[in-house]
């Protein structure tokens, strides 16, 4: 994945993608990403894609 220049020039918009990120990437992998310290290459994990109908309507009934 690259990042666009404009990603890298405002502090603003890397933020909020950082924020977006931290919920689904680690944050020793964020870091690294960041130009931290390197972590190992692999790492034992589990990923799980779903497409729940009405998700969308459902939180919004929650949220209220």
């Amino acid at each position: 994945m690259t990042a666009s220049p404009a990603a890298d020039t405002d502090p603003g918009r890397r933020a909020g993608q950082q924020h977006n990120l931290a919920a689904y990437v680690p944050e020793d992998r964020r870091e690294e990403a960041a130009g931290g310290p390197a972590v190992q290459a692999r790492a034992v994990g589990s990923v799980l894609f779903a497409d729940v109908s009405g998700f969308t309507q459902l939180t919004t009934r929650l949220a209220q």
